[in-house]
């Protein structure tokens, strides 16, 4: 039997489709990525050690590559394929010992070559650099003890595929963290100039900023999307992320006290509302690009974008979300027109339970446990993350809230504390009840006060 050759290749289109849809050729899709040893290691994936080849998606032209120049790959919108051409008994074999890797390559590059989108690639992401519809994570305070190891980079980590807290071999800091590759989107929308691809970052402290402003909301996030989806992070790090000309870093500001944030993945559909939420929460950008394309149905992010827009603020907004793979969500947004207790006055009330509630605690500067009302609130005095790590509200910087009982199982996570300085501030929680989140933090609050 003739052993299977390599060929240098370059078809057109259609005779690539035709090839693929005859099993003729033997790609295996790999994720876009910037340098060759980063590409990650997945069933598709594993013919890597072969002759790299990519097609041109405008094109449809297919030519040989060496490692060396797969640098500008995803910038440049191509697909990275590895080709087997071999005899028919090899290749019959061979389809029969990958099919199931092969059907999703398969159908990843027809979809890509045929204009059909097939999957997006802007997702939240784990640590491995697979999409997930959502993760969340939690980073603890710096251990100031004599013996302590620890140095406020350390963070502990859920999303939907794992699905509990699992604490990271990576420091948050580590472009390889749950956040540095959450990022990604971002900088390859920055690096790539896409006119099909934009992203809003909003901080209430600006990175490197010597001044503060209490002009905007208390709201710390970003977004990156597409006409297909797009993520959307909430987090309580001042000062994050870098601008994306500096690339991914973490505030040594961020260090001392504790840190938390979610981002979920969301459908294009998704993002009216969204704007809207922004726009009461009325968020202070300090980085965007909106193209042309979005301007006209993200009304709201795109004049913000210009630091322009109406006057005419709504004093509160909830909406109702949904992730890309199905989970809901409720997102509360208040302007700084709403003078009361986010979690007391109206999370409480309309999600119909009572609350533990866990923000930043400074003596003096904070609203007490509330039982007037008929939902309650508590304030959250003591945290504990797996076996290790414990410590004080104080020590916290982080903003989140569970129900007390576990029939209602909301968790709620947002960028506001329950201080009476921030009642003119705006802001927001986003809301799920997401049984595995729920267990995490309700876990997570080991004393309150009543």
């Amino acid at each position: 039997m003739r052993m299977s050759e390599r060929h240098e290749l370059q078809i057109s289109r259609l005779e690539l489709l035709g090839r693929l849809s005859q099993g003729y050729l033997f790609p295996e899709a790999l994720p876009p990525s910037t340098k060759t040893e980063d590409l990650p290691c997945s069933e598709a994936a594993f013919l890597l050690c072969g002759d790299l080849f990519y097609v041109d998606v405008g094109s449809g032209d297919m030519v040989k590559r060496r490692k060396e120049v797969l640098t500008d790959v995803h910038r440049k919108g191509l697909y990275v394929l590895y080709l087997h051409k071999g005899t028919k008994e090899r290749r019959k074999r061979r389809q029969k010992m990958t099919a199931n890797p092969l059907r999703t390559a398969l159908a990843l590059l027809f979809f890509a070559l045929s204009g059909v989108p097939a999957m997006a690639e802007i997702s939240c992401r784990s640590e491995n650099g697979v999409p997930v519809d959502w993760v969340v994570f939690y980073k603890v305070p710096k251990v100031f003890q004599k013996n302590s190891t620890d140095n406020g980079l350390e963070y502990l980590y859920l999303d939907s595929i794992t699905k509990k807290w699992k604490t990271s071999s990576h420091l948050i800091n580590n472009n390889r963290s749950i956040l540095g590759r959450t990022l990604e989107p971002l900088y390859e929308a920055y690096n790539s100039k896409s006119n099909n691809t934009a992203y809003l970052i909003y901080n209430d402290g600006v990175p490197k900023s010597k001044t503060y402003s209490r002009k905007y909301g208390h709201t710390k996030g970003l977004l990156v999307w597409n006409k297909i989806q797009g993520i959307w992070l909430i987090h309580s790090v001042p000062g994050f992320p870098p601008f994306p000309k500096d690339g991914y870093d973490y505030p040594s500001s961020g260090r001392r006290y504790g840190q938390n944030g979610i981002c979920v993945t969301f459908k294009y559909s998704q993002y009216k509302e969204i704007d809207s939420q922004l726009f009461v929460s009325q968020p202070n950008i300090y980085s965007c690009s909106i193209p042309n394309i979005f301007h006209q149905e993200l009304i709201h992010m795109t004049q913000m974008c210009d630091k322009s827009g109406s006057l005419n603020i709504p004093v509160r907004r909830l909406a109702a979300l949904q992730s890309a793979q199905g989970l809901k969500f409720l997102h509360f947004a208040k302007s700084s027109l709403y003078t009361d207790d986010i979690f007391s006055a109206w999370m409480a009330q309309s999600l119909k339970t009572h609350l533990l509630a866990e923000t930043w605690h400074r003596r003096n500067h904070e609203f007490p446990s509330n039982c007037s009302l008929h939902y309650h609130v508590y304030n959250i005095n003591r945290i504990r993350l797996g076996r290790k790590y414990s410590f004080s509200s104080y020590h916290d910087h982080s903003k989140w809230g569970v129900s007390k009982l576990s029939n209602s199982h909301w968790t709620c996570i947002g960028d506001l504390n329950r201080d009476p300085h921030q009642v003119f501030r705006g802001g927001g929680f986003i809301c799920t009840r997401n049984w595995h989140i729920y267990q995490s933090f309700h876990g997570a609050a080991t004393h309150y006060k009543k």
